[in-house]
């Protein structure tokens, strides 16, 4: 079995005593953290999921059965411990129950199939695996069992949150456990693999610590004024960065509780809204219309909403607008896996900050500006956006990739270009989201913004397109919002709008729908292969 090797955080050690004494960043490990919300309060509710609700001491319980099974299999510090499946009490209780025995959580977003899921076991290789039986009509826990006899993987222990199958425990199946205390490690110690979205390649694997995530939680509940009366809302994934801070993060370190969901319904969530009185909701700015339609819906009820996170997206201001008039505090931030919280934007914050730029620059965080070589720009100047804060990766698991991800300085590069301006920051693009037709460089992000403020174009995607004079040429994906939307239309509207004529797509084509990662991001590397020469890997599907 290949031999798997954490990476150890590389800021210098000068700025890590002043996070330190700035108190950006303490000692606290996160598997603690339940235990001693816990036993705070352990008749407060917890974990609100379809009828039921688990009060702090009984999800404890669950935690500490899980953690109990997985130690007599042998599992403990540095062990990695994969998990999928849909948003569960149970899948909730397991990553913390990992964390509770010192070991690394890596959970994996819902939609990889054997292909994905193949490479990562790969680089990751657990030694135990907690999934579902089946979900949607997949059969997530017989793909893992190829997989792992395929790999050779020495897997000790397979749990199932719902469902059943040989050779697997289900959770439901698990003796109580009354007392089983978390294991001590360094807060330095690697505690989570999280796996970039992979919206432009393959995922990358993202590893954190105790520290790290402690320090993105004090981060967030500062700038929120977050505490023990808040509710949080939680109907993403458990894989991604925003769905572990709101269900797992902040309700351990705050006394929280959180509604956990499966799945999106806009519907559903105005509903709890209301009946659970969320304070904090986050929502990728894509399905902020969704959310507004159905509050309008139900007739615009009273409710509790101090924040609502909005994913960075342009071109959905009619929506940011009106939920903002419905005091619902629409709000833009920028963070990634590698450094979740690089702004944040505040309730006190004006309207025009939280709906026109990503939010300010968050405590402790630096962002610089630099251009293609690395020299330093101007204030307002477009370029490569490069950060570095307390809550900050410890590196990627692939020392391939580290590589290439760091400056020779210590910085971690976006690739996303921006500027600063008055201490918040503004997008405009990617780096490689560049089109080089002969030479000429074309910001796909700014085609992309003159075609939605189109009232035909509903979504856009611009990407290059191969040409054998120039090189690249832009190519755009359209989804119409109704009829009488043409290539020639809309050309005509960019011409109109005062944009160069080699910005014009050569090529257009009219789409149903893009195709997305599960938090919303445009998979810009599936349509680029409809337009360059490419041999796509197959993968099998089950059920």
């Amino acid at each position: 079995m290949a031999e798997v090797t954490f990476p150890v955080s590389r800021l210098p050690s000068e700025r890590i005593d002043d996070y330190r004494r700035l108190g950006y960043q303490t000692d606290a490990l996160i598997g603690w953290q339940a235990s001693r919300a816990e036993q705070e309060n352990p008749t407060a509710p917890f974990v609100h999921f379809d009828d039921m609700t688990l009060t702090r001491g009984e999800f404890g319980r669950e935690i500490r059965r899980i953690a109990a099974h997985l130690a007599a299999h042998g599992i403990g510090p540095g062990d990695r411990v994969c998990l999928q499946g849909p948003n569960h009490p149970a899948m909730l209780a397991a990553i913390l129950a990992t964390w509770h025995l010192g070991a690394v959580a890596s959970p994996i977003v819902g939609i990889y199939r054997e292909h994905e899921v193949r490479e990562l076991l790969t680089e990751i290789q657990p030694t135990a695996v907690v999934t579902t039986a089946e979900h949607r009509g997949f059969a997530h826990a017989e793909m893992f069992d190829d997989l792992i006899a395929e790999l050779g993987l020495a897997v000790r222990a397979k749990v199932l949150t719902t469902g059943t199958r040989a050779g697997w425990v289900p959770v439901a199946d698990l003796p109580a456990v009354d007392a089983f205390p978390p294991t001590m490690v360094h807060p330095d110690a690697p505690c989570l693999i999280l796996l970039t979205s992979g919206s432009t390649g393959r995922a990358k694997a993202v590893v954190h610590s105790s520290r790290t995530l402690v320090a993105e939680g004090l981060q967030v509940g500062r700038a929120w004024a977050w505490t023990k009366s808040d509710v949080s809302y939680v109907p993403v994934t458990l894989a991604h960065i925003t769905g572990l801070l709101r269900a797992a993060i902040m309700p351990v370190l705050t006394g929280s509780p959180v509604v956990l969901r499966s799945h999106w319904d806009a519907e559903r969530a105005v509903r709890d809204v209301i009946d659970h009185g969320v304070t904090q909701l986050s929502v990728p700015g894509l399905l902020l219309g969704e959310l507004v339609e159905a509050y309008e819906a139900a007739g615009r009820p009273p409710h509790r909403m101090r924040l609502m996170a909005v994913g960075v997206t342009d071109g959905q201001y009619e929506a940011f607008d009106a939920a903002e008039a419905y005091g619902l505090c629409p709000s833009r931030n920028y963070g990634m896996s590698e450094l979740p919280t690089i702004t944040l934007a505040a309730p006190e914050h004006s309207v025009r900050q939280r709906r026109e730029t990503c939010g300010a620059i968050a405590a402790g965080v630096e962002v610089r500006v630099r251009d293609v070589d690395g020299r330093p720009l101007e204030p307002d100047q477009v370029g490569e956006l490069q950060v570095r804060g307390p809550e900050q990766m410890l590196g990627y698991l692939d020392p391939a990739v580290n590589e290439t991800a760091w400056t020779t300085d210590g910085w971690i590069r976006t690739g996303d270009l921006g500027f600063v301006r008055d201490g918040a920051v503004h997008l405009v693009g990617r780096l490689k989201d560049i089109i080089n037709r002969g030479g000429e460089k074309l910001a796909c992000a700014e085609i992309e913004g003159c075609l939605l403020a189109h009232p035909g174009v509903s979504a856009v995607a611009v990407v290059p397109a191969p040409d054998p004079r120039l090189g690249e040429i832009p190519a755009a994906f359209v989804v119409a919002d109704g009829g009488g939307v043409d290539a020639e239309s809309l050309a005509a509207h960019m011409r109109a709008s005062g944009l160069a004529a080699q910005k014009v797509p050569a090529i257009w084509k009219f789409v149903d729908s893009l195709p997305r990662t599960e938090s919303g991001k445009i998979r810009k590397d599936e349509l680029r292969r409809q337009l360059w020469p490419a041999t796509a890997s197959g993968q099998q599907e089950r059920g």
